[in-house]
C-alpha cells in the first residue's frame, strides 16, 4: 500500500495566509513535506479543483494542519471543501489527524471542545511542536534503578516536548507515606521509542563486522560516545528526583510531597537531556549509517557532541516561546543574604534586558536556571541551590560575563566579544524589531524600550543595532 504524498496539509484562509506561509518555511526548514496549496500550482492546473483537494484533505496527507480564524469559518471554500475533507477522515480514523492552529477565539464545527490545540505561537514555535508531535512515540523503558516489579516513580517523555505529568504524580501516590527526608525513590525511566531505537542501532552497529570499516580513532570515539548514554546520561536522568525532591520539600512537612515545582523542574530536565541526547545522536552518526526518521526535528540546529542540559534546554525554551533570541554566558553571585564565589551559568536575553529591579518569579528560575543548577550538582558539584532555586527565586542575581553566548537560530555557541559576533546579528536584529514593535503597539512604555535596547547594548555589543534604534524611539538627543 502506498503512503500518504505529504506529511502534512494545511488548511487555512486566505486573510491569515503571511502566518501560516511562514509556519509552511519552518516545517519544510525542518525538512517536513507539506502540501501548501500555492507550492502545487503545477499540479493543480486543469484539474477539477473540488475533486483534487478533497482527495488531498481526505488521503493524501498523513496529518492536516488547520489554522482556525473568524476568517477561515467565514470562507465557503474551506467550510465545504477541506473541512469538511479533513473531517470525514478524522471521523474515519481513531488516531488524530486534525492539529488545530487557533489564530483567534473562533471554535471549529465539528471539532470536539477537548481537542488540544496549538495557540498564541509564533510560526517558528507551531514548527517546532508540529515535527515534534510528528515523531511521537509510545515511551518504552530505557532505564530502571530497581528490580523489576517493584514501584516505581515513572519518567515518562512522548516526545522531546511532552512530558507525562499524570503519569509521575500517579506513580508517587505509593511513596506519600514516606517520611519527607526519604526521597531515594525506584525511578523507571521511559523515552519515545524512535529514541531508543536509534540507541539500539548504534549499539548494534559496535557489535558487528561493520564498525571495522572505519579507522581506529572513530570507532574508540563513536564506543565512548554510546557507552555513555546508559552508563551517564540515563543514570543522570533516573537520579533527577532524588535531587529535587529534597530541596523541594515544604518547611515541617509530616510526610514526603512531590510540590509542583519539583515536577516541573524534573519535566525541564528530562526533556532538556532527551533533546541534547538526539542532537548528540545525529552529531556521532556514522558515515554510510541510516539517517534517522527523526532527525528532521534538528535540521536547524548546529551539531553538538554534548549530552549536557545546556544542548537541550535553549531548544525546548525556543519550542515554548520563551526564549527566542540568545543565552549569554553569566556569573550567579548571590541568593538570598551573604554572596559566593561565582557559578557560571547561561541566562535568556528576556531576564538580561528586563527592567533591573524587576523580581524574578518561580516561573523564571524553573524555566531557565534550576535545570542548570540540578545537573551541575548531579555532575559533583555542592552548588546547593536547588533549595533556594524552588523557594526564594526573588533572591537571585547574576550578571552577564559579555563572553559566549548561545544564540537560537541554529543553537551555536559564539563568542561576543570576537569574530563569532557576526553569527548572532540576525538575532540581535530580531530582538531590536520585537522591542520597537512593542512600544508601536502600546505594549512597552518608551522609557523601558530605551532601558532594554541599552542594557542589550551592553550584554550582546552590536551597538549599531541598538543605536539605531534608540535614534527612533528617541529622535532629538537625551538629555543629562
Amino acid at each position: 500500500m502506498v503512503g500518504p504524498r505529504f506529511t502534512l496539509a494545511v488548511s487555512y484562509a486566505s486573510p491569515d495566509r503571511d502566518y501560516v506561509e511562514a509556519v509552511v518555511n519552518a516545517l519544510k526548514g525542518r525538512g517536513v513535506s507539506v502540501f501548501y496549496a500555492p507550492d502545487e500550482q503545477a499540479d493543480i492546473i486543469g484539474r477539477n479543483l473540488i475533486d483534487y483537494l478533497h482527495d488531498v484533505y481526505l488521503t493524501q496527507a498523513r496529518y492536516c494542519l488547520v489554522f482556525v480564524s473568524a476568517s477561515y469559518l467565514s470562507s465557503r471554500w474551506t467550510n465545504r471543501v477541506e473541512r469538511r475533507a479533513a473531517q470525514e477522515r478524522s471521523l474515519a480514523e481513531d488516531d488524530r489527524y486534525i492539529i488545530p492552529v487557533r489564530l483567534d477565539d473562533s471554535v471549529l464545527p465539528g471539532l470536539p471542545s477537548t481537542t488540544a490545540d496549538i495557540r498564541n505561537a509564533t510560526p517558528s514555535q507551531v514548527a517546532d511542536l508540529v515535527t515534534s508531535l510528528l515523531i511521537r512515540d509510545e515511551p518504552v523503558a530505557a532505564a530502571i534503578s530497581h528490580a523489576a516489579g517493584t514501584p516505581a516513580l515513572i519518567l515518562r517523555a512522548t516526545s522531546f516536548t511532552e512530558f507525562d505529568e499524570v503519569a509521575l504524580r500517579s506513580s508517587f501516590k505509593p511513596f506519600k507515606t514516606r517520611s519527607a527526608d526519604k526521597t531515594d525513590l525506584p525511578v523507571e525511566l521511559r523515552l519515545p521509542a524512535f529514541l531508543l531505537k536509534t540507541i539500539a542501532a548504534f549499539e548494534s552497529l559496535i557489535d558487528s563486522k561493520a564498525i571495522d570499516e572505519y579507522d581506529r580513532e572513530t570507532r574508540e570515539s563513536f564506543v565512548r560516545f554510546v557507552e555513555r548514554i546508559r552508563r551517564e546520561v540515563f543514570a543522570s536522568m533516573l537520579r533527577a528526583p532524588l535531587w529535587v525532591l529534597g530541596p523541594s520539600q515544604p518547611d515541617h512537612s509530616a510526610g514526603l510531597e512531590l510540590p509542583d515545582a519539583a515536577v516541573s523542574l524534573i519535566r525541564r530536565y528530562v526533556l532538556s537531556k532527551s533533546i541534547a541526547l538526539g542532537r548528540a545522536l545525529l552529531a556521532h552518526q556514522l558515515r554510510g549509517t541510516p539517517t534517522p526518521e527523526w532527525a528532521d526535528v534538528f535540521a536547524d540546529c548546529d551539531y553538538t557532541f554534548s549530552c549536557g542540559v545546556m544542548a537541550g534546554l535553549p531548544w525546548l525554551c525556543r519550542s515554548e516561546g520563551a526564549e527566542r533570541f540568545l543565552w549569554a554566558q553569566s556569573n550567579l553571585v548571590e541568593w538570598g543574604p551573604g554572596s559566593f564565589s561565582p557559578i557560571r551559568i547561561y541566562l535568556p536575553s528576556d531576564l538580561i534586558v528586563r527592567e533591573s529591579s524587576t523580581t524574578l518569579s518561580l516561573v523564571d528560575v524553573l524555566s531557565f536556571v534550576a535545570p542548570q543548577l540540578l545537573e551541575r550538582e548531579l555532575e559533583g558539584e555542592r552548588v546547593l541551590l536547588l533549595r533556594s532555586a524552588l523557594h526564594f527565586p526573588e533572591r537571585m542575581r547574576a550578571y552577564c560575563r559579555d563572553e559566549f553566548a548561545i544564540e537560537c537560530r541554529h543553537f551555536k555557541e559564539v563568542h561576543l566579544s570576537s569574530s563569532g559576533h557576526e553569527r548572532i546579528e540576525p538575532v540581535l536584529v530580531d530582538m531590536r524589531d520585537e522591542i520597537l514593535s512593542a512600544v508601536e503597539l502600546g505594549r512597552l512604555s518608551r522609557d523601558e524600550a530605551l532601558r532594554r535596547l541599552l542594557r542589550a547594548s551592553t550584554s550582546f555589543g552590536g551597538r549599531t543595532i541598538f543605536d539605531d534604534a534608540i535614534a527612533r524611539i528617541f529622535p532629538e538627543p537625551l538629555g543629562d
